[in-house]
């Protein structure tokens, strides 16, 4: 038979583990319900920030596009410009001192004016020697005058006197592209650089660096 005393505290034992059952179902419960309406509260806002988006995207589909940019043209500064450079030569053989030579090989003024975004005039005047006279083998010479018209950002024509595409150095022939104090002997003795002719030329500048030209010209 089990006492009477111990029967009363299994009883109360009993009655506070229900107790703290109980409580600790009200905490989870409590805490599930807190967790279930903070979610709905961020779903609310999210929904909120959503029809924000929404009404902006609305407002700038229905707003009239910007019209494009108006084309400024250059400024004066930069409408007309004046280029020019040097060449002086120096060469002193090792095996015969005698045949030292020192020469102003050549002195260019160049001249551009831009019209307009599309049209430009491209002028170099070029000394030979630093002399031109019946007696020395100086010269002046109209190097290149021609109209240069863009027809887009690839396509262009010229008119007028230019130089024409032939060899390695015959358009860019400024004394930094070719080794040496002279230019090459190809460029002295077989192809008469500068080598140049009045026509009509069209050229085109590709984005994946190919670049043509062709046209017609007096021979």
């Amino acid at each position: 038979m089990v006492p009477h005393s111990t029967l009363n505290r299994f009883s109360l034992s009993t009655i506070a583990l229900s107790v703290a059952l109980a409580c600790s179902n009200a905490d989870a419960q409590t805490a599930e319900t807190q967790l279930l309406k903070r979610l709905d509260d961020l779903a609310a806002e999210l929904n909120s920030v959503k029809d924000e988006l929404k009404k902006m995207k609305e407002k700038q589909d229905a707003a009239p596009p910007a019209s494009a940019p108006i084309a400024v043209a250059p400024s004066s500064a930069s409408d007309t410009q004046l280029i020019g450079y040097g060449e002086l030569n120096y060469a002193r053989p090792r095996r015969d001192s005698s045949a030292t030579r020192a020469d102003v090989g050549r002195f260019v003024l160049g001249f551009q004016h831009r019209f307009n975004e599309r049209t430009k005039v491209v002028s170099e005047l070029e000394v030979e020697h630093a002399v031109a006279s019946s007696g020395d083998s100086g010269e002046v010479e109209v190097e290149q005058v021609y109209v240069e018209h863009r027809l887009n950002e690839t396509f262009g024509a010229r008119a007028g006197l230019f130089l024409v595409p032939l060899g390695l150095i015959n358009q860019t022939h400024e004394p930094h592209t070719f080794y040496g104090v002279f230019r090459p002997s190809v460029e002295r003795a077989i192809i008469p650089s500068t080598l140049r002719e009045i026509g009509l030329q069209v050229f085109g500048e590709h984005d994946n660096g190919i670049s043509w030209s062709t046209g017609l010209s007096t021979g």
